[in-house]
């Protein structure tokens, strides 16, 4: 089963998002709405799974096919 939003944050533990923005080459408000699912972003995404030592399914993101481009607010 997927993680929730609350368990990707718990798992991935203190610092993470920094670290994430880092890597990612983006700021930390936008690491942020990508774990709270506010946002979509492929790079986030796949660095916050690999984090995770998962698949990005497996971590709570859902394929961009499974999303049909409806905001992440909006199909949850």
């Amino acid at each position: 089963m997927p993680l929730t939003k609350w368990e990707r944050k718990e798992r991935l533990g203190h610092g993470a998002v920094t670290k994430i923005a880092r890597r990612a080459k983006r700021s930390i408000g936008h690491v942020s709405q990508v774990l709270a699912g506010d946002r979509r972003d492929g790079k986030v995404e796949r660095i916050a799974a690999r984090m995770l030592e998962m698949t990005e399914v497996e971590a709570g993101f859902p394929s961009v096919d499974a999303h049909h481009s409806e905001p992440a607010a909006l199909s949850a």
